[in-house]
């Protein structure tokens, strides 16, 4: 009896211990869960002032709101980088300065998207994200993905294309619209970048 009863707070201790990892692994599932509620960014946000603010690595949710396979949703990883030397005086041979540039991991697909190539590609000469700076008083950045999209040694003409334009930034990220097609918008939507 004593036995027992000395064995029962060492079993009782054992169990509230393995509660309190269940319970907290359960927390951290659930705040990785956040970027499910991204949504479309409200007029007014604060555009970024520079291309450093975007650099970093991303969960990056996109939303269809129009398609061909209708209203879906999409996360993955984005990372994004100064690019490397020979992209970067490349791209300004092109005349389309490339401001960053990296990978994303994204079943895009399911997104109805159109198919511009690898978006994990790191080939400089097809990279699979680029950032590109549109200039003025407010400078506008566009996020092309990939691979065939982003090519250097041609420009495509009437290429598949998926675009990310950002309207807004924070601490925490960036947000806005995205849109992909061929010669045409066939889907489009909104999207959410959320550091790590």
């Amino acid at each position: 009896m004593i036995g027992q009863s000395s064995d029962l707070p060492a079993r009782v201790w054992l169990i509230l211990a393995s509660c309190a990892v269940i319970v907290a692994g359960c927390a951290v599932r659930r705040e990785s869960g956040a970027a499910f509620n991204c949504a479309p960014v409200s007029t007014g946000g604060r555009a970024p002032a520079s291309a450093s603010e975007l650099a970093g690595r991303y969960e990056l949710t996109m939303v269809a709101t129009s398609g061909p396979l209708g209203e879906r949703r999409a996360v993955g990883v984005l990372s994004l980088a100064a690019p490397e030397q020979a992209l970067a005086e490349r791209a300004a041979a092109n005349s389309v300065p490339v401001v960053l540039a990296g990978t994303a991991q994204l079943p895009v697909d399911s997104l109805g998207a159109a198919n511009t190539g690898d978006l994990a590609s790191t080939d400089p000469m097809k990279p699979g994200v680029v950032v590109l700076e549109q200039p003025g008083t407010s400078p506008r950045f566009l996020i092309r993905l990939g691979s065939e999209s982003n090519r250097q040694d041609q420009q495509p003409f009437e290429a598949a294309y998926l675009v990310l334009e950002v309207a807004a930034a924070d601490r925490s990220g960036f947000y806005g619209s995205w849109r992909s097609g061929v010669t045409a918008t066939t889907a489009q939507g909104y999207f959410c970048a959320r550091r790590l």
